[in-house]
Order: structure tokens, then C-alpha cells, then sequence
């Protein structure tokens, strides 16, 4: 177990979607996972922004693992190196298969946080869309539209954002099953009673 870890200020942008109890939930959630223990308890919103941070930790520690091996193979951290083995010696084409497969994990945590700092900034231009409405959103409604959002999409990122600015482009206050032929929209019967559970979540 390291002793320290990095937290990023691209984060910054997760936390202010939460409040505080979730906040707490989420910080203790990080701790826990970098000691390799139980998590605690969280909501459906603390736990999407929990996944996001998990995969950059989860990736700076693989990198640590990877230094730490390196000096020992060197002798930095003491006692005998290694003895060179056959296979070290033909080592050329192993290091084109580690630099092949570096650049391809580089590129997956590239894709994983862009579609992270989209997701969030569809999420907060929901909330501004909602307010645009007269109808601002409460913690408890935000909660249960993450939540519903997460089921629509299957956890797919790119489909949540396509949902959200659905939504926005339609001008409805929930989100709703993504529509790809651009002519099977809610009818006015569906949007209504969703506006009603929305503005009855509202109240509580």
C-alpha cells in the first residue's frame, strides 16, 4: 500500500455536483479504496463520480507498481539485480509489445476522462436548462434523475450525454429513452406525467 496518492483538480468539477453529506461519502470512498478496504455506503450520483476517479487511481497505482519494479530489477532498493535470463536478452521485441500496449492504455485514460469532463458538463447544462424552465432541480430530484439516467443508458457515458442533450433540445425536465430515428418522441400525455413526478419530487 503507497502512503500517498494524487488527487486531480479536474475533480474539482465532480465534487461541485455533490453536496456535502456526498462529498464526505466520496472522499471516504477514495481513502477506503486506496487502503484496499470495504467501501462506504453511497448514493447513485456519489457512486458515478466515484468510477470516474477509480479508474485514474486504479492507473496511477498500476504506474507505481510498475517504477517500484523497475528499481528493484535495477538494485536501487538494495540486495542483489536480477540475473540477466534469456528472454531479457531478447528483450528488443518485448519492448516494442510494452510501448504498443502503453500507448494503448494512454488512449483509453485519455477517452475515459474526456468522456468524464463531458458527462459532467452535460450534467451541469441540464441543471442550468432546468433553471432556464423555472423549474430548478433539488438534490433528492438530481439523485433520482442519475439514477434513472444510468438505466436508460446502460452505463454507457456517450448514450447519458446523448440523453441529457436530448432532453435539453426538446426542452422536457426528465430524460427519457434516446430516440436515433428523430420521430419517436414522447407523447404530450407521457411528458406530462413525468413533469407531474418531477414537480412532486420537488416538493419532498
Amino acid at each position: 500500500m503507497r502512503e500517498s496518492f494524487v488527487i486531480y483538480t479536474e475533480w474539482a468539477d465532480q465534487f461541485e455536483l455533490l453536496n456535502d453529506s456526498q462529498r464526505s461519502a466520496l472522499i471516504m470512498a477514495i481513502f477506503a479504496h486506496q487502503r484496499a478496504e470495504p467501501l462506504p455506503k453511497m448514493d447513485a450520483t456519489t457512486s458515478m463520480a466515484f468510477s470516474f476517479m477509480k479508474n485514474t487511481l486504479d492507473r496511477d497505482f498500476a504506474k507505481w507498481q510498475d517504477t517500484v519494479e523497475k528499481r528493484r530489477e535495477a538494485g536501487k532498493l538494495g540486495g542483489r539485480p536480477k540475473k540477466q535470463t534469456k528472454a531479457k536478452k531478447a528483450k528488443g521485441f518485448s519492448e516494442k509489445q510494452t510501448k504498443a500496449k502503453k500507448a494503448v492504455n494512454e488512449n483509453v485514460n485519455v477517452n475515459e476522462n474526456v468522456n468524464v469532463n463531458e458527462l459532467n458538463k452535460a450534467l451541469d447544462d441540464f441543471k442550468k436548462h432546468r433553471r432556464q424552465l423555472k423549474a430548478p432541480m433539488t438534490d433528492r430530484a438530481f439523485e433520482l434523475m442519475v439514477g434513472k439516467l444510468e438505466k436508460l443508458s446502460g452505463g454507457d457515458e456517450r448514450k447519458k450525454i446523448a440523453i441529457l442533450n436530448q432532453s435539453i433540445e426538446n426542452g422536457w425536465k426528465g430524460v427519457f429513452e434516446l430516440k436515433t430515428d428523430g420521430f419517436n418522441n414522447h407523447t404530450p400525455r407521457d411528458r406530462k406525467m413525468n413533469e407531474l413526478e418531477l414537480k412532486l419530487l420537488e416538493t419532498n
